[in-house]
């Protein structure tokens, strides 16, 4: 996406606005969190996802990925050494 804006001006707190273009295509909010990724040729800022949000889509994506057709029982007797 190539969206060109008005230049921005370091506060001498090191503060920057994100100009609203940018953030109405990214649908970033005020909740958004941010982080920053050094490059050669600059800065690339990134939208991170709320590790408690990350954690959660794991877990749900991890959903029944280990079924192997065993009960409870018999998977215990195997990792148990039981025959």
């Amino acid at each position: 996406m190539r969206i060109k804006s008005k230049p921005s001006h370091l506060t001498v707190k090191g503060q920057i606005t994100l100009p609203k273009i940018y953030r109405d295509a990214l649908n970033w909010t005020s909740d958004t969190r941010l982080t920053f990724l050094a490059e050669a040729d600059g800065i690339k800022i990134v939208a991170v996802a709320d590790t408690k949000d990350a954690g959660e889509l794991l877990v749900r994506r991890a959903g029944g990925i280990a079924t192997s057709g065993l009960s409870t029982a018999e998977i215990i007797r195997l990792t148990r050494g039981e025959d």
